[in-house]
C-alpha cells in the first residue's frame, strides 16, 4: 500500500519481522549490537524484540524453527529442511490486534468495540485506538469506516482492490484465509477462468487468481456489488465473443455470481494484468475494442507512447509492442482504480525511483504533467503508480543510472592488490544496477566525490580534503554496504 502493510499494522510486528528476517540470512550467531546497527535501535530494545521472538517461537511449536540464545553470543535461528519460515511470519501477524480487526471488519463480523475486546482479550482503549488505525490506512483510497456497523464504506472497487493487494500482500498463497468460501470450489474456478481465457497460468497465478474471487464472493454474500460503469462497454466487446463469454458465465454462476457488472469488472481487472499479453492472440482481442472505439486508455496509450519518445527517449521498433501493452495495463488499472501505488500483488515496484534515480524521476513526472496537460484525461495524474512503472518500461530499453550524475569513488586500503580488487569488484557489483558508479586510480583521488578505506578515517582526512571519507572493513558487512551506498546517495543528491 502507500506504506508497507506491515508498517501500517503495527511497529512492534514490523520489528520481529524484520529481526526474523535479519537473523534467517545466514546460518550464524548474530550478536544485539550487530542488530542493533542495523536496525538503528538501542541493544535494549533489540533485545525486549527477541525475547518477545523467542516466546512466539516456543509458541509456534514447529521442531524445525528453533531460536537460540546466548548472553556472550547473542541470537541463532536454526532452520532445518522443511521449516515453514512463511507460516511463522503469518503466525505473527494474525497475532497482531490490527490485523485480527481488519479481518473481523471485512469478513463483517466487527460488531462493537466492547464485544471485540472481549473475545480478544483486549481493553476498548486499545481497540478504539487499533480502529483508528485502521481507519487512516484506508482513508487514502476513499474508504472509511461507517459508524456504530462498522462497515466498509466507499466505492466498491476500491474496497476490492484494497482487499486484493492486502491479502494476497500478507498471505502470498502460504494459507487459505477465506474460511467462509470453500477453496476446493474455488481452485476448479480457477482452473476453468484459466482455461476460458487460454492462459497457461502458473500454480502461483492461480492461486492469486483465488484470492480474487473468493473476495468477490465475500463482498457479493454481504450483498456489496460493483455496478456496471457505461464506459466499460467502450472497453470490452463481451457480445461478439459468444462462446468464451459463455464459458466465463458458467463459471460465475456456479458461483453465484451473474450481475453484468461483476462480469465486466473481473474481466477488466484480468485486463490489468501483464500476463494476457504474452498470448498475442488474445492481446489483439483485448486491444479490438478500444482501438474502435478510440477509448480514452487506448489514446492515453498512443499519447504516451508519442512523448516518451520524444521526451524521454525512442523506443526501439522490436520493443514498441511490449512497451504499449504495459503502459496500456497500467492505464487501464489507473482508470479502474485510484490512489494506489501497487497493483494486485502489493509491491512497489522500484518506490524509490526519486532516491536512486532522481534526474530520470524528474524527467517521467514532467513527462506525466505534459500528458495529462495534453489529453485532460485523470489517469495522468495517478503518479504514484505511473512513475514506478514508467521507470521500469524505461529500463528495458536503457539502464535506470542512465541520466543520473556519476559518481567517482576511490578505494584506498592497506590491502594486497588482488585483495583490494576483490574488494572493489563486491562493491561495484553491489552498487552498477542501482547507481552511476565509477572507480577511479588511486593518483587521480583529486577528482573523487567518496574515498573508501581500511585505514583510520582522520589520517585518510589529512591526506584527502575532498570528497567524503567512509570507513569499511576488509572483508565487506551488511553495515558497511549500508553505509556505502547511503554515502553515494549524498553524494548524488550534491551533485
Amino acid at each position: 500500500m502507500k506504506n508497507d502493510i506491515y508498517r501500517a499494522i503495527d511497529q512492534s510486528t514490523t520489528n520481529s519481522m524484520m529481526i526474523l528476517r535479519m537473523i534467517s540470512e545466514e546460518s550464524r550467531w548474530y550478536t544485539v549490537n550487530e542488530l542493533s546497527e542495523r536496525l538503528d535501535m538501542i541493544p535494549r530494545t533489540v533485545q525486549r524484540y527477541l525475547v518477545d521472538l523467542l516466546e512466539k517461537v516456543d509458541g509456534y511449536q514447529d521442531d524445525k524453527i528453533q531460536l537460540h540464545t546466548a548472553k556472550n553470543k547473542g541470537v541463532f535461528l536454526e532452520i532445518t529442511a522443511g521449516a515453514d519460515v512463511v507460516g511463522f511470519e503469518l503466525y505473527l501477524l494474525e497475532d497482531n490486534v490490527t490485523f485480527m480487526l481488519m479481518k473481523a471488519v471485512f469478513f463483517e463480523e466487527f460488531t462493537s468495540v466492547k464485544r471485540f475486546a472481549m473475545d480478544n482479550f483486549l481493553s476498548e482503549t486499545t481497540v478504539r485506538r487499533t480502529l483508528k488505525t485502521f481507519q487512516e490506512l484506508l482513508e487514502p483510497y476513499g474508504i472509511s469506516l461507517k459508524r456504530e456497523t462498522y462497515e466498509l464504506v466507499g466505492t466498491e472497487t476500491q474496497i476490492r482492490m484494497f482487499a486484493y493487494s492486502v491479502f494476497w500482500r500478507i498471505y502470498r498463497g502460504a494459507l487459505w484465509p477465506f474460511d467462509i468460501v470453500d477453496q476446493e470450489t474455488i481452485e476448479d474456478a480457477t482452473e476453468r477462468v484459466s482455461t476460458s481465457l487460454r492462459l497457461n497460468l502458473t500454480h502461483v497465478q492461480k492461486n492469486q487468481i483465488g484470492y480474487i474471487l473468493a473476495i468477490n464472493i465475500i463482498r457479493i454474500r454481504k450483498r456489496h456489488t460493483v455496478d456496471m460503469n457505461p464506459n466499460w462497454k467502450n472497453y470490452l466487446d463481451l457480445d461478439n465473443d459468444f462462446k468464451r463469454l459463455n464459458k466465463m458465465k458458467a463459471v460465475f454462476e456456479s458461483l453465484n455470481i451473474q450481475k453484468e457488472g461483476e462480469i465486466y469488472f473481473f474481466y477488466l481487472l484480468m485486463e490489468t494484468r501483464p500476463k494476457l499479453y504474452e498470448n498475442s492472440e488474445l492481446a489483439q482481442r483485448i486491444m479490438a475494442p478500444h482501438q474502435k472505439n478510440e477509448s480514452d486508455i487506448y489514446l492515453a496509450t498512443e499519447a504516451l507512447m508519442r512523448d516518451f519518445s520524444s521526451e524521454i527517449i525512442d523506443i526501439p521498433e522490436k520493443k514498441k509492442e511490449t512497451f504499449f501493452n504495459n503502459s496500456f495495463c497500467a492505464h487501464l488499472f489507473c482508470t479502474l482504480f485510484k490512489r494506489f501505488s501497487v497493483d494486485i500483488n502489493g509491491y512497489e515496484y522500484l518506490h524509490r525511483v526519486a532516491e536512486y534515480y532522481p534526474n530520470l524521476f524528474g524527467k517521467l513526472d514532467e513527462l506525466l504533467d505534459k500528458l495529462y496537460e495534453e489529453t485532460q484525461n485523470e489517469l495522468f495524474l495517478e503518479k504514484q503508480f505511473l512513475l514506478t512503472r514508467y521507470a521500469l518500461l524505461f529500463s528495458s530499453i536503457k539502464p535506470l543510472t542512465y541520466f543520473e550524475e556519476q559518481v567517482q569513488i576511490v578505494l584506498d586500503t592497506d590491502l594486497p592488490k588482488l585483495a583490494e580488487n576483490n574488494l572493489r569488484h563486491q562493491i561495484d557489483d553491489t552498487l552498477k544496477y542501482r547507481y552511476k558508479v565509477h572507480f577511479l586510480n588511486k593518483n587521480s583521488a583529486h577528482q573523487a566525490d567518496v574515498i573508501l578505506t581500511t585505514i583510520s578515517t582522520p589520517m585518510m582526512m589529512e591526506q584527502y580534503h575532498r570528497g567524503k571519507i567512509l570507513y569499511i572493513g576488509p572483508e565487506l558487512s551488511a553495515r558497511d554496504f549500508a553505509n556505502i551506498s547511503n554515502i553515494v546517495i549524498e553524494t548524488m543528491g550534491n551533485k
